[in-house]
């Protein structure tokens, strides 16, 4: 497992943050923080965790393109030999065929925003439970 989608949250002064250092009792001021974020977000290299928005309050950073991901998991898809079948964003996170895959841990819901560019390419359908949260996927 890789630490690729840990969020990374700002707010939450009871955590570690990467733009604060207690050992020289510096930190970044918030304006820079917001402005860091939203250009990577721009670029790609990170993601809100709320619905991908910019303003969120934490963040996923990537280390890959989400067509990079996306790749990666119709790779896994064609490998497997789950090409037409139902998939559930659980099972490509959590699974076991999934454990020597680098998006294996990865959270999920980030996990199905790389699944979205399969779908504009209508590679894939995002299949959504009753409150619009994606559950599951079909390949093809």
């Amino acid at each position: 497992m890789t630490l690729e989608g840990v969020p990374v949250d700002e707010y939450n002064k009871s955590r570690i943050s990467i733009f604060i250092n207690s050992e020289i009792q510096r930190s970044v001021p918030q304006v820079f923080v917001e402005e860091i974020w939203s250009k990577m977000c721009e670029e790609g290299k990170a993601m809100g965790t709320e619905t991908g928005r910019k303003d969120s309050s934490q963040y996923y950073v990537l280390w890959r393109t989400l067509d990079s991901w996306a790749s990666l998991v119709l790779q896994w898809f064609e490998n497997s030999g789950k090409l037409n079948q139902v998939v559930t964003i659980y099972e490509l996170a959590q699974g076991d065929e999934t454990a020597d895959w680098e998006f294996h841990g990865m959270p999920e819901p980030l996990l199905a925003h790389c699944i979205k560019p399969l779908c504009q390419r209508n590679r894939a359908t995002l299949i959504k439970d009753e409150r619009g949260k994606p559950v599951a996927t079909k390949v093809v």
